[in-house]
């Protein structure tokens, strides 16, 4: 069985990357102690899939057309900068998403609920839309990360149009991972 590590994402557009690429500039210089994402790398996962055999992919990416057909295209923006888990040692930095009208909430409900025929469950955790910009590799230099952040300047009031969705599959390129895409679905119903 073959199988492809794969999401449903969505790309920020060029002024809202543009604006996530000076920040992680300024944040590489904070700290050594987080491996920073690369610029290109960016996406905002609305659900993550995991392995799904490659048999499922036709299905999948019908699944998604049928979920987003009555969608129309919304706005989003870029939020605080922040890390997971909260009150605790960090091991993710992030950004996070406003979504004032909850199209995004909505979004994500609807694809929850319509990949349980796969096997996949209902997210139990919540969706808390983000970023990742930076995944901690050494604790020692993170006591005071959420102070330095403090002081670097927002990204609040960036927005980006949400015109379409993607299916992409998580490749492994000796240390790295890349995002292909399976499948790409516009957005353009009344949801």
């Amino acid at each position: 069985m073959q199988t492809t590590r794969s999401f449903i994402g969505i790309d920020l557009g060029p002024a809202a990357s543009a604006a996530v690429a000076r920040l992680l500039q300024k944040l590489r210089g904070q700290t050594s102690a987080v491996r920073w994402v690369e610029e290109q790398q960016l996406h905002l996962t609305i659900k993550f899939l995991g392995e799904l055999d490659n048999v499922l992919l036709p299905g999948v990416c019908a699944n998604l057309r049928a979920v987003c057909q009555h969608c129309e295209p919304f706005r989003l923006s870029l939020g605080e900068l922040g890390t997971f888990p909260r009150g605790k040692p960090p091991r993710v930095v992030w950004v996070g998403i406003d979504d004032p009208e909850s199209r995004l909430q909505a979004l994500y409900e609807r694809l929850d609920e319509a990949f349980v025929e796969y096997g996949l469950p209902r997210e139990s955790r919540g969706f808390s839309p983000h970023l990742t910009l930076g995944r901690v590799k050494s604790q020692a230099d993170t006591l005071d990360l959420q102070t330095k952040f403090d002081q670097l300047p927002g990204l609040t009031a960036t927005e980006f149009e949400v015109e379409e969705i993607h299916l992409l599959a998580s490749v492994k390129q000796g240390r790295t991972t890349q995002y292909e895409p399976i499948d790409t679905v516009e957005l353009a119903g009344v949801m």
